[in-house]
Parts: structure tokens; sequence; C-alpha cells
């Protein structure tokens, strides 16, 4: 390469800041005329380097991983075997589901409803099972719904979404709990499926911020949910 194919690429390739802006098999491609090799197109951006400030050198983002999928309770309807679980005061309802995917779980989606002249955020949580699948008080994660994001006497679809960084990192084929309750709130109405629509979870509740959960309708009771791993 010459004087004057280098000043070319250089002009091309770094940016009125200084700062590198185009990937490595960019910069072998506008070596105009030269044989596509990789020596030379590190040789290119060895260069660039040295005419550039270190500072301004262009790192690209880590790429998010996809969001997806990794465990759901979505029965179809059912005329009969439906109840609705109140939860008032320190209450708490926690369902089991074991995720089919790993990664950082960023995304809870279930139904609920609340009275209207009450308030309080609606509190979701990760958190682990012990051997015998009970959901313990092990939180791996936690995020909030403010209180006027809530459906108002009527059943909707409430997504709470967990930060990336505090996220919790599920493992594909481990047992896991979504813990719900309403902070300082007297009511909080999750619809439930009683006819066991998904063997692999199960619902418990305890009774204060800290205390033990125990199963409901003897294992056979469902909290309809969806959960996701991945932010792209």
């Amino acid at each position: 390469m010459n004087i004057d194919q280098f000043d070319h690429l250089t002009r091309r390739l770094v940016s009125p800041d200084r700062s590198i802006r185009l990937p490595l098999d960019h910069v072998a491609r506008t070596i105009g005329g030269a044989p596509l090799t990789r020596r030379r197109a590190l040789k290119a951006v060895a260069a660039l380097a040295l005419a550039a400030p270190l500072g301004n050198l262009a790192v690209p983002e880590p790429a998010l991983a996809a969001r997806q999928q990794t465990a759901t309770c979505n029965p179809p309807p059912s005329s009969t075997d439906n109840a609705t679980l109140v939860l008032s005061g320190d209450d708490r309802l926690a369902q089991t589901f074991v995720a089919e995917l790993g990664g950082k779980l960023s995304r809870v989606e279930l139904k609920i409803s609340v009275n209207a002249d009450t308030s309080g955020d609606l509190v979701v949580q990760i958190a682990k099972v012990n051997a015998a699948g009970t959901p313990t008080n092990r939180i791996l994660a936690t995020t909030t719904v403010p209180s006027a994001a809530l459906p108002v006497n009527t059943t909707a679809l409430v997504s709470a979404k967990f930060r990336r960084r505090g996220a919790a990192k599920v493992v594909a084929g481990t047992p896991y709990a979504i813990i719900v309750q309403r902070q300082g709130a007297a009511n909080l109405f999750l619809p439930l499926r009683t006819d066991d629509p998904c063997p692999e979870g199960a619902i418990f509740k305890s009774l204060s911020k800290t205390g033990p959960f125990e199963t409901q309708g003897n294992g056979t009771y469902d909290l309809p949910f969806t959960a996701f791993v991945g932010y792209a």
C-alpha cells in the first residue's frame, strides 16, 4: 500500500472526531486493488490505531439475547375450574415453574385485579425453591409495578419487567418460584385454575413477608403466567 492509498483509507475509516468507526472486515475490503488478506487488514487497523487517539476507539456494545419464553401456564378457558385468591396485608402468593430456557429472566406476565380506592405497588420476585419444590425466601430478583398501572375492578394482564443488571439468571431444567404481593394494600385478586393445568408447578401461600410457604389446593391450583428470558 502506498501513501496515497493509506491516506484514502484513513479518510474513509476515521470519523471527523478521529474515532475509528468501521469493523475489521470492512477495513479489509477498503484496501483498493490489494488482495483481501487478514494480514493486510490487521496492518491497516494497526496504522489507523496510531493515527487516532486510543480513547476514541469505538468498542461495540455486547449483543443482547433475544427475548424468548422460558415458562408458561396458559390453559384454555374453563367454565368450571376457576377460583380467585385474595391476598391482604403481608400475604404472598408463589407460583413455581421449571425454566425451559436459560438466561436472565426479563419479564413476567400475569393477570390480576385490584379494588378502587386502594393503593400499593405490585411486588414481583423470583426466588429459589427447596428440594421438595417449595418456594423459599432466597430472593434472586425483585421488581415493582406502580399502583397506578394496576387494573381496577377488572382482571387484566400485567407485565412486570426486571432490569437487566439485577435480573435473575435462570438455568434450563431448574425449578424457581414467582412471588407476588401488594405493598400496603388490603386486596389483590388473583384468578386461579383448580384443575392442575400445569403439573410442573403449583400455588403456595405465605402469611407474612418472611414466613414459610404452604401449598394451596393440594397442589392442584395454578396461577396463569408467562415468563421470558432475554432483552433484545
